[in-house]
């Protein structure tokens, strides 16, 4: 029996073809060093506290460090730890990382590719260097020379050892040389916001004031958010995530409105014996329309605080409007269930029993959100405009009689059917939103701005009656114009023409007169001849 071996390309699947987004090595390297950290944390050789992730970019040196002061890796295990492929000593009931090639993801974007370690108590440092050069050579299609994946990676590393301090203990990844097309990763602001978004970081409490609320309901239920310092470059302060309490909703400039997250509600799942499948929270606001900001908008979902997916992922649970109806949220599900496992991608879950007990709480959570928050709050604020526009209207229709600006029948015919319209609608808006101010979740500032509107509407109940009344008696100004001699359709020929001329002479009543005069003069010079 002849032996197996692997094909040099599924090396190249498993690193440089596994993620289409060069950002994700960082969500790899911290995802390890979290694991570290914990492992430190554990043993106690750290609090967690004293745990820290550094990431260093360095565009002009085209450089990459991503350090953590975790244990470290025995010497012993070094060579075999870093090189053998999809082979992990991690549990997946207790790490993020457990599948062994998530390291593979910084391959094939720089020159050198290097792993550098010391274990907590050992006076020696261990490196692992990779050659991108001489990687995507041998990774080429043209390129004979050789056929398997071990042949590639042994030809393309390099081990050795060197002395370091024996109370020393990191790990660090290095990307020396990144080639230009990802340059990206080399943006300091780019970095900074891709991990305020994915990495398991802190909430800034100085500007989301509810982080407050959630860290103790998490913490009280067993749960606590597992959060770490991760610092870039020289900054003093870690990254945070980037929620705050005010936020802009809209897409268009002219239209977007602040809004604000007024409160806190939370949600849970739990298996049939009763364990925790998920918690999430989610924000109480307004809702004007749907987040601006993409670094929040949209329920994430998160394992160990670290995201899956996007802020689209939990737009499949909505039964209707998808991504539409995410994105008018604002909140996270933190998972816990050890066999709701990211897939190798980290972009969703693997589909097993787990996962489609959590699509199916998370798909009616959705749901009731949807119902409860958006579309109840979306028509709110319909009926609010609504009820404004029509009310306005009336007192339009009421400004014109006033002035003398009902110039013909046409236009007093078109006045009182304006008027049954926004009476008919006035009617039914007044019923939904006196329904809608009731609703215990609405914030008492849009009850108040509700209930004063509706007193309006009452009010102009009598004054639409009055209106009507008018509308019927008022003399219009081309009613006696014309004699019998002219059919019906001829005058409302004139009477339309009559009032363009007012409409656009509204500034210079007396031009209108003169025109109308010359107008009906000529009508009866040329009737009568």
């Amino acid at each position: 029996m002849s032996d197996i071996n692997f094909g040099k390309h599924v090396l190249e699947s498993l690193s440089i073809g596994m993620y289409s987004d060069p950002m994700t090595i960082y969500r790899e390297y911290i995802q390890n060093s979290t694991d570290e950290i914990d492992k430190a944390v554990k043993n106690g050789l750290l609090t967690s506290e004293e745990g820290t992730i550094h990431v260093v970019v360095n565009s002009s040196k085209r450089l990459i460090i991503i350090e953590d002061n975790g244990p470290g890796i025995k010497e012993s295990l070094v060579y075999n730890t870093l090189l053998d492929v999809g082979k992990s000593g991690k549990d997946f009931r207790e790490n993020r990382g457990f599948r062994g090639i998530g390291r593979l993801g910084g391959l094939g974007l720089s020159n050198k590719l290097s792993f550098v370690t010391s274990y907590a108590g050992e006076a020696k440092k261990s490196i692992v260097e990779w050659d991108g050069d001489k990687l995507l050579n041998l990774l080429n299609v043209d390129n004979k020379e050789v056929e398997t994946a071990v042949e590639v990676i042994e030809q393309s590393t390099k081990f050795y050892q060197d002395n370091e301090d024996n109370d020393k203990h990191y790990f660090k990844v290095i990307l020396k040389g990144v080639y230009p097309q990802f340059s990206e990763l080399l943006d300091e602001n780019r970095v900074e916001y891709y991990l305020s978004v994915v990495a398991p970081v802190a909430f800034d409490a100085q500007k989301f004031i509810h982080a407050k609320t959630i860290n103790p309901e998490y913490k009280q239920c067993g749960k606590p958010i597992e959060t770490y310092n991760v610092y870039l470059n020289n900054r003093k302060k870690p990254i945070y995530k980037q929620y705050r309490t005010a936020f802009k909703t809209g897409h268009q400039e002219r239209t977007k409105k602040v809004d604000q997250i007024q409160q806190i509600e939370f949600f849970e799942g739990n298996k049939d014996d009763g364990t925790l499948l998920y918690k999430g929270w989610y924000g109480i606001t307004n809702f004007y329309g749907s987040v601006s900001d993409k670094s929040i908008c949209g329920i994430r979902i998160r394992k160990g605080n670290i995201l899956i997916g996007g802020e689209d992922t939990f737009s499949r649970f909505f039964s209707s409007e998808g991504d539409n109806a995410n994105k008018w949220f604002i909140g996270e599900v933190h998972v816990y269930d050890t066999h709701l496992l990211p897939n190798a991608k980290r972009d969703d879950f693997e589909r097993n029993e787990a996962y489609e007990l959590l699509k199916k709480l998370l798909s009616k959570q959705a749901d009731l959100m949807n119902r409860e928050h958006r579309r109840a709050m979306s028509n709110f604020h319909s009926k609010i405009k609504s009820i404004t526009m029509n009310l306005n209207k009336l007192d339009a229709i009421s400004s014109q009689i006033s002035s003398g600006q009902v110039a013909s029948e046409v236009k007093r015919e078109k006045l009182i059917q304006d008027k049954k319209e926004i009476e008919k609608k006035l009617v039914t808006d007044q019923k939904e939103l006196a329904r809608l101010a009731e609703r215990e979740t609405l914030d008492e500032k849009y009850r108040k701005q509700a209930q004063a509107l509706l007193k309006r509407n009452e009010s102009a109940k009598k004054e639409i009656v009055q209106l009507e009344t008018k509308l019927i008696n008022i003399p219009t100004a081309t009613k006696s114009d014309l004699d019998s001699s002219y059919s019906r359709a001829e005058r409302k020929i004139y009477d339309r023409i009559i009032e363009s001329i007012y409409a656009y002479f509204s500034s210079n009543i007396e031009i209108a007169d003169k025109l109308k005069e010359k107008i009906l003069s000529d009508l009866k010079v040329k009737k009568k001849a």
